[in-house]
């Protein structure tokens, strides 16, 4: 069984916000599931990481690609496979 991931560093979430979804919302076909975190005190942090299992390897890769354009934003594919 492998799964792709996508991981996603956002470093000013309030300012990428809108075109990060964008981009999720283009590739929403392939995204099976989606975890979004970010650190809440007495107000909302500006950093955020979310983690997304994508169906395909490819959409995968160009998801990250696409991601990694935008400022404040890093994304990785991590393959991972179990036996």
């Amino acid at each position: 069984m492998a799964r792709n991931v996508v991981v996603v560093l956002l470093d000013k979430r309030r300012e990428s916000a809108v075109t990060v979804q964008e981009l999720f919302t283009k590739y929403g076909c392939f995204i099976r599931s989606r975890l979004g975190l970010h650190e809440v005190n007495d107000q909302c942090v500006d950093d955020g990481f979310i983690i997304l299992e994508l169906s395909n390897k490819d959409e995968a890769v160009k998801l990250q690609l696409e991601l990694n354009t935008l400022t404040g934003v890093s994304a990785e594919v991590v393959h991972i496979s179990l036996e």
